[in-house]
Order: structure tokens, then C-alpha cells, then sequence
């Protein structure tokens, strides 16, 4: 079975260095074993979070997952 798509969309507000931090330590988590992801910024100012290719995934499953991504 194909890995989901996990897009985070991160804020405008966001500067270049958070940006940079945030995307190293994604791409370096172990994510990367159950997602394909894809990490751009976002035209508003808000985090947004979409999951393609998915199944199901459990309110509370997708809620650790965007708590996780956030801290």
C-alpha cells in the first residue's frame, strides 16, 4: 500500500529561519517511514494541515499527529 501525502502548510508570518528549523526537523523525523511529505508556506497567516491518500485515520490519531508537528 502507498504511503498517504501529509501537506503541512505553515504560516506567511513564519521568518525564514523558523521556516528552515521546522522543515529540518520534520524531514528528519521518523515521519518520513509513514508520510510522503510536502512542507510550503502559506499564502495566509495559519497553519494548515491536508492528508491524501489516506484510508482513515482516527480523529485522535490525526490530532497527535498535528500536536507533534506544532510543539
Amino acid at each position: 500500500m502507498a504511503k498517504p501525502i501529509f501537506v503541512m502548510r505553515f504560516r506567511s508570518s513564519m521568518s525564514v529561519d523558523e521556516a528552515k528549523a521546522v522543515n529540518d526537523a520534520i524531514y528528519k523525523s521518523d515521519m518520513n517511514d509513514e508520510y510522503h511529505i510536502i512542507v510550503i508556506r502559506n499564502d495566509k497567516d495559519k497553519d494548515e494541515f491536508e492528508m491524501y491518500n489516506a484510508d482513515k485515520i482516527e480523529r485522535q490519531e490525526w490530532n497527535k499527529l498535528v500536536n507533534k508537528i506544532i510543539k
